[in-house]
């Protein structure tokens, strides 16, 4: 029998925690559960941390993107806009081209682990170049995001020095003291982007599974493992942000009004496809994940 005894933070409400246990070789036990009811003693309104990653130019030209930019200071406008009667404060940070390197993707990120408490919602939009590789000494695959700096993106000893791992962000969202966490992954792994349109590749989805269960927060991704993500100059952004901010500007709206991450995972899911369909002749379909409970993030 083995003991732990952790130290925990909860918020105003009823909070639930799992316990998970793993074999040596990562078998997952049948988590197990118990759900605590706490009165704060001073109801305290929830901030709503938004860091938006967005790269056109990157150091090696042949990876420029067309609306990268666009897209991430589109998705912090939406946000805005839809979010500002349920929090107290919307506190952004933008980072593109020159400014969206590993170094500056920490930073923000500390800085947020620093500022924000547990009541609070944290979001966070990447749009850029992300690739997939496989590391020989365990032969797992993992999915790298792609900052600016990055001139190979198959060269696996610079990505790895240069690059954002997976599993890198995961323990870097981990640390931010929101509960509620929302992430969406816009990224590219093709460098073959001509005037009618980019690609974006997606990552694996079993690492963005991983990542999404690990923080305990929702996940859009732009697409399967085995498709691209699309941006067309016919719209002047990414597909994927097209259907998240018409989601986000009320059409992922339930009945009361409310916009959660489950009604913009579901209008996504719904839309994208019919969307990439009408522009590229090809549907292209996201990938999602939701653990934990489903949470407002916007008023229509």
């Amino acid at each position: 029998t083995i003991t732990q005894t952790f130290t925990i933070q909860l918020t105003n409400g009823q909070n639930t925690l799992r316990a998970l246990a793993f074999t040596t070789n990562r078998i997952e036990s049948t988590p197990a559960s118990v759900t605590l009811n706490y009165s704060a003693p001073i109801k305290v309104e929830p901030t709503l941390w938004v860091l938006a990653v967005g790269i056109n130019e990157y150091k090696n030209g042949r990876y420029n993107l067309n609306y990268a930019v666009s897209d991430a200071g589109g998705f912090i406008k939406a946000v805005q806009r839809s979010g500002k009667s349920l929090f107290s404060k919307i506190e952004t940070t933008l980072l593109t081209d020159s400014k969206a390197t590993k170094e500056g993707i920490y930073t923000a990120i500390e800085k947020i682990t620093a500022s924000s408490k547990p009541e609070d919602v944290f979001m966070f939009f990447y749009a850029g170049h992300g690739i997939a590789l496989q590391q020989p000494e365990t032969e797992r695959t993992e999915f790298f995001f792609i900052p600016t700096d990055v001139t190979q993106m198959t060269d696996l000893a610079k990505v790895m020095d240069m690059g954002l791992s997976g599993p890198e962000f995961e323990i870097l969202v981990s640390s931010i003291p929101a509960r509620k966490q929302f992430l969406v992954l816009d990224a590219c792994n093709s460098g073959a982007i001509n005037a009618a349109f980019g690609v974006r590749g997606a990552a694996e989805e079993i690492a963005l599974s991983r990542l999404s269960r690990a923080t305990g927060s929702a996940l859009i991704a732009a697409s399967r493992d085995d498709q691209f993500a699309q941006e067309f100059a016919a719209l002047g952004q990414g597909a994927l942000t097209k259907a998240l901010l018409d989601g986000l500007g009320g059409d992922a709206a339930l009945t009361n009004g409310q916009i959660t991450v489950g009604s913009l995972k579901g209008y996504v899911e719904s839309t994208l496809p019919g969307l990439t369909e009408q522009y590229a002749g090809q549907a292209q379909y996201p990938t999602g994940f939701i653990f934990g409970q489903d949470f407002p993030i916007g008023v229509k």
